[in-house]
């Protein structure tokens, strides 16, 4: 009986506007309109309130690319990169499965000396 009260309830009161909740990594709004730039090593995803530093993050990358293959000798295959501007977290992840780079480009708080995309960029690319 109570089974059969709820789901009348449930139909009875649909609700007005259902939102879903992508945890941990993906805390973007489904509302953002994302572009991407591809370049030799590097396919970036972001969104369109990211444009303006896109091109910098860009080669920003390709020369993180380059010095750390050189240092560590090696070369790392191309892997996509997920720039996340819309919360609160500054940090970057890699993953290898499904293979990718997440960059939460935030400023800290608590910035040691330089730019923080730079930091930021350089550590990633040393996990690939």
């Amino acid at each position: 009986m109570i089974n059969i009260c709820f789901w009348l309830l449930v139909l009875l009161f649909p609700a007005n506007r259902v939102y879903a909740q992508f945890f941990e990594t993906g805390q973007s709004p489904a509302s953002l309109k994302w572009e991407q730039i591809n370049t030799g090593n590097f396919r970036i995803i972001f969104p369109q309130s990211f444009a303006p530093r896109a091109f910098e993050l860009a080669g920003l990358l390709e020369d993180a690319y380059e010095l750390a293959g050189h240092s560590l000798s090696h070369q790392p295959d191309p892997v996509p990169v997920i720039v996340h501007n819309h919360n609160i977290r500054s940090n970057g992840l890699v993953v290898w499965a499904p293979k990718r780079m997440e960059l939460y480009p935030t400023y800290p708080q608590t910035i040691r000396g330089g730019d923080w995309l730079t930091q930021l960029v350089v550590h990633e690319q040393r996990h690939v």
